[in-house]
């Protein structure tokens, strides 16, 4: 098993996998009604339960804002370690580092342009 997810886990043999297909079976998402009165789009907080096969439930707390969310960001390190996943080996390990670096400063740069210039 994976034991992670990351763009590479994210491929037709692990999902159409027998345990992934089992386990999405034994999902069952429960909507609210309630509304986050300074985000009316999502609920006020998501929770995830977990039940054992011997009945015991295992429950997160409330979780207000998802990870990534201005309100909750992500560290850097994540935040490139992310993107490393994401690029994959689509560029060189010497592109990869200059275009984190500029998109890192994208808020000083004049445009779209830049992010290509040498």
């Amino acid at each position: 098993m994976a034991r992670r997810v990351g763009i590479a886990e994210l491929n037709d043999m692990l999902v159409r996998s027998a345990l992934i297909q089992s386990l999405m079976l034994r999902v069952q998402v429960t909507p609210t009604d309630e509304h986050d009165p300074e985000e009316p789009l999502f609920a006020p907080f998501d929770t995830v339960t977990i039940v054992l096969r011997d009945g015991t439930k295992l429950e997160s707390e409330p979780v207000r804002y998802a990870k990534g969310h201005a309100r909750n960001p992500v560290g850097l390190d994540a935040l490139r370690a992310k993107f490393d996943d994401c690029i994959g080996s689509a560029l060189a390990a010497a592109a990869r580092n200059t275009l984190y670096e500029r998109l890192s400063g994208l808020d000083a740069i004049s445009g779209a342009a830049a992010l290509y210039g040498d």
